[in-house]
């Protein structure tokens, strides 16, 4: 199904009036003649360079191009990166990697198993503060290292310098997508022992790109490592230019200073100039974003209860019509939580669609005729635009709905104390696997601050998530993660809305670009940029 939609996975804008000044088609050739420097960009300047405190987008997409993990992602798989292979035992509770014998770190020393250990042991120490513990919670005895209890990590053990076993506390499917994350990438002692605090601002990896310079609040500079395991980048260098106002990144990139940008960062006039003009279209790539966008109804409050109430909202509201006018690009309107290219989703699953007699019907069957309550949202004004239309359809079917603009952190910390009737949020995929939608938004014990927003509970859900996560046969598991979607979908616990289209713009000077599933796949390796 087609409609307009939000913005995409780095962050949402606030529209702005008005044009930016300029014509398309291209940035100023010359501005990439005899250059083999990517140039990108990044809104603020990062707070820390370090894998373990990558805890948003801008430090992720760093991470990666600096560091290296046991896998990395490709194509929504993990695939050999620092571990060339690994054996699985049959109860799925020991992975055995064994390493690559040709990585060497950009000081010069080469990478062994015991970088692994001392890598992952340093995320759990309670004195790294790490907020990405979590990564490695499956893996035996990381509880007792995040408590301070144990020293070392009971279940990872170096076999010899290129064999590491790691035994898990339970089979846990998506695992080896959690050994890509930033957080599970291996940094070398020597240099957190001689840098400290200062390794943040001065990282050594192993990843495909060498750390050179960093200009607070200015410029990043990356230089290519001429070693690197899986062959050298193609281009010299990225440059990343700090840039936190977006009508400097619009000009920047339509003078052709820029090589690469997030379209769905543009206000929404500025998003439909680029996309509707012939000479930048054919530049554009999209591919479906790993994210969801939802209004929670709090199914534990009395007025929500009732499951045929939060279908008649649904009913009530036309998503589709809102999204063609409130938002920029396409989007994907939600029969269920979990977003498309994701193994799990229903391609032949149907929105609830908008049927505002049904939506009486089942309001009046379920005596909730007159239904008020509030929805908290972030104090965007894009948020504030989508909920009024809400608001409206809503209105037409005899409930109230009181829009309450807070301060972010309030509004989620009210949330997870379960007193709120709604709230207004979205989810993005930390890995590319529905689990990571399926438990931590509707598994009954993750109610609140787990991130079951909705403190929806339903035992049948319950037992395939939980069923899901432990199967390895990716048919079984993939059947499970569908039929919990659909009865996800059935209960009602949202009022499902959209899932957004990613969208990238490159210069056309840039050749073999290809949008990525997940930010943390993109390595900048086999991209190249034209002499002109």
């Amino acid at each position: 199904m087609r409609a307009r939609g939000p913005q995409g996975v780095r962050q949402s804008v606030v529209v702005l009036l008005g044009l930016i000044a300029g014509s398309c088609g291209g940035g100023d050739p010359q501005a990439g003649a005899g250059r083999n420097v990517l140039r990108l960009t990044i809104g603020p300047d990062p707070a820390s360079m370090d894998p373990i405190q990558a805890v948003d987008v801008y430090r992720g997409q760093l991470t990666v191009y600096m560091y290296d993990g046991l896998v990395r992602f490709m194509d929504g798989a993990a695939r050999p990166n620092l571990a060339d292979t690994w054996d699985v035992s049959e109860d799925g509770l020991v992975y055995t990697f064994h390493l690559r014998d040709d990585v060497t770190f950009h000081n010069g020393r080469a990478f062994t198993a015991d970088d692994v250990k001392y890598s992952f042991e340093r995320a759990l120490r309670p004195e790294s503060q790490s907020p990405l513990t979590w990564v490695f919670d499956f893996i035996a005895g990381s509880d007792a290292m995040v408590a301070g209890d144990a020293d070392s990590l009971s279940g990872l053990l170096v076999l010899d310098p290129t064999t590491v076993e790691i035994t898990l506390e339970q089979p846990f499917a998506p695992f080896l997508l959690l050994m890509a994350m930033p957080a599970a990438h291996v940094v070398p002692r020597e240099e957190i022992e001689q840098k400290g605090a200062q390794f943040s601002e001065a990282p050594v990896g192993t990843g495909p790109w060498v750390f050179e310079s960093w200009a607070h609040d200015d410029v990043i500079r990356l230089t290519a490592n001429s070693r690197y395991h899986l062959g050298r980048p193609k281009m010299d260098g990225i440059e990343i230019r700090i840039i936190p106002e977006t009508t400097t990144v619009i000009a920047e990139f339509e003078r052709g200073n820029l090589d690469w940008v997030d379209l769905n960062e543009f206000p929404a006039p500025e998003f439909d100039r680029f996309s509707s003009d012939p000479e930048w279209s054919p530049l554009l790539h999209q591919r479906p974003a790993l994210i969801t966008y939802y209004l929670a109804l709090n199914n534990q409050k009395p007025k929500f209860r009732d499951p045929r109430v939060r279908r008649a909202l649904n009913y009530a509201v036309d998503i589709e019509r809102i999204a063609d006018v409130i938002y920029p690009g396409e989007v994907v309107v939600s029969h269920g939580p979990i977003p498309p290219g994701l193994p799990g989703y229903r391609e032949t699953g149907r929105p609830y669609g908008h049927q505002p007699d049904s939506a009486r019907a089942l309001l009046r069957a379920a005596g909730a005729e007159g239904l008020t309550f509030d929805v908290y949202f972030r104090s965007l004004a894009i948020n504030q635009r989508f909920l009024e239309a809400v608001q409206a359809n809503l209105a037409d079917v005899g409930v109230t709905m009181n829009l309450q603009q807070r301060d972010w952190t309030a509004v989620r910390q009210a949330m997870q104390r379960g007193e709120l009737d709604g709230y207004l949020a979205n989810w993005y995929a930390d890995y590319p696997d529905a689990e990571n939608f399926l438990y931590p938004l509707f598994y009954s014990e993750m109610a609140g601050a787990g991130g079951n927003a909705a403190f929806y509970s339903d035992a049948t859900v319950d037992s395939l998530v939980l069923a899901a996560r432990r199967t390895l046969d990716d048919e079984a598991r993939i059947a499970m993660y569908a039929r919990a979607d659909s009865l996800i979908h059935a209960g009602a616990p949202w009022i499902f809305t959209v899932h957004p289209i990613d969208y990238d713009l490159v210069q056309p000077w840039v050749e073999g670009y290809e949008i990525k599933q997940v930010f943390y796949e993109q390595k900048w390796l086999d991209v190249s940029l034209r002499s002109e």
